[in-house]
């Protein structure tokens, strides 16, 4: 019937845990962030592992490639 329609499409599943590290630390430096703090952010980003445990055995450790840890204020 001719009438304007707006739809907002959110795909949820890419929303969460998805932290882009290198896009993360390249906008917070062209946002002026002082480099120090950029440094910081990325030595706590990065390095980080993780492991999967079901009734007690746990997985080999393997490394956490991208998101951030849970709670923070990047999360």
């Amino acid at each position: 019937n001719n009438c304007p329609v707006a739809t907002i499409f959110v795909d949820f599943k890419q929303a969460f845990d998805q932290l882009w590290w290198d896009g993360c630390l390249g906008k917070l430096q062209r946002l002026g962030i002082p480099l120090a703090y950029v440094f910081w952010i990325e030595t706590w980003l990065k390095g980080r592992s993780g492991f999967i445990e079901i009734n007690g055995k746990r997985s080999a450790p393997f490394p956490i490639l991208r998101g951030a840890p849970k709670g923070s204020c990047f999360t």
